[in-house]
């Protein structure tokens, strides 16, 4: 039975392809819904027979269109042909026009990587040629390493989760390239600061003294998401002290970033430091009423806090997962 069929009659596809059916002409946003359920399925050829159907009719891709077909084509490694498309959406957008920035299209570059390096994520999973994977992947990171100048050279500017992304395929590389991918948020980081000073001082100008900011200027080692892909990438790469020390720059760290720094700390056999960092980071939630005589320890927890207040870690299901996990791993050696 075709997976559309068991979809309500409220889904969108299913209304996309009633309103097809009765000559009617659906907007942009039942097109797109219906090329990337298409894409999601796995069927290339339907979701680009949408796009030219829709261009067709005279209802022209938007962005989030170009970002749901180049995503799919990056994951099934069509990678010139997903080069292609984000050329073409440079070109034919409604507001690619005079003045117009191409920084529209960072959500579009961002799905390209995601692409490529979720195809490998698969391929590590479930490939026994480990080398064939490992190949695949040195030859992935080659286009996103060079997608990432292009959009450098076109000036946009890579956002947070393209950041991200990169540092994360850096990490998965053999070896981890762990330096090669701090040196390259630290590079970006300065030239966000730059593009930001500038932006900052036109829109001061142009807008009667209101600045305006932008997603760059999130790009940092103190990035939650950044460093928490940094932190796993320390972690491939059996450096506990540096991924202590990714964790240690975010100044709130989530849940995410935590449990990044607990698996790491068990795959490098440093179980009794992740139950510490655990017994550390979960039990400051709510300090207890000071009673006389307190104050025994007080010096030894003060050398052990790295600054003034510490926000406690709600724990969730993958923090336990990861250290009963490691406690199992312990118990059968």
């Amino acid at each position: 039975i075709p997976q559309r069929r068991w979809k309500g009659r409220n889904h969108p596809e299913v209304n996309a392809e009633t309103r097809q059916r009765r000559g009617d002409h659906p907007n942009v946003e039942a097109y797109t819904e219906l090329l990337d359920g298409y894409a999601k399925d796995g069927d290339l050829e339907s979701a680009l027979r949408v796009m030219q159907q829709m261009q067709r009719r005279g209802v022209m891709p938007n962005e989030y269109t170009y970002t749901c077909m180049v995503g799919a084509l990056a994951r099934r490694d069509k990678v010139r042909q997903a080069r292609k498309m984000i050329n073409y959406a440079a070109t034919s957008l409604p507001c690619a026009g005079e003045g117009w920035s191409r920084t529209v299209l960072t959500p579009t570059y961002n799905a390209f990587i995601s692409g490529l390096l979720a195809d490998n994520k698969n391929g590590y999973a479930n490939n026994a040629d480990v080398s064939l994977g490992q190949s695949s992947h040195a030859a992935h990171m080659v286009e996103v390493l060079a997608v990432l100048r292009e959009m450098q050279e076109y000036d946009i500017r890579p956002n947070v989760v393209t950041v991200a992304l990169v540092v994360d395929g850096l990490g998965r590389c053999n070896p981890p390239r762990c330096r090669e991918a701090r040196e390259l948020v630290q590079h970006l980081q300065s030239r966000s600061k730059i593009k930001q000073s500038d932006a900052n001082y036109g829109n001061y100008n142009n807008r009667g003294g209101v600045g305006e900011g932008n997603d760059a200027r999130g790009i940092s080692l103190s990035n939650n998401k950044i460093a928490t892909a940094l932190i796993t990438s320390y972690g491939r790469a059996n450096d506990v002290k540096s991924a202590t020390e990714a964790f240690d720059h975010i100044p709130e760290p989530d849940v995410v970033a935590f449990n990044a720094l607990l698996d790491a700390c068990c795959r490098c056999d440093e179980l009794k430091l992740a139950l510490e960092l655990f017994r550390w980071r979960v039990g400051i939630a709510a300090p207890s009423s000071k009673r006389e005589g307190d104050d025994v320890g007080k010096e030894k927890a003060t050398r052990r806090r790295t600054t003034p207040m510490i926000t406690s870690i709600e724990p969730d299901v993958v923090t336990y997962t990861s250290l009963i996990s490691a406690l199992l791993q312990l118990d059968s050696r």
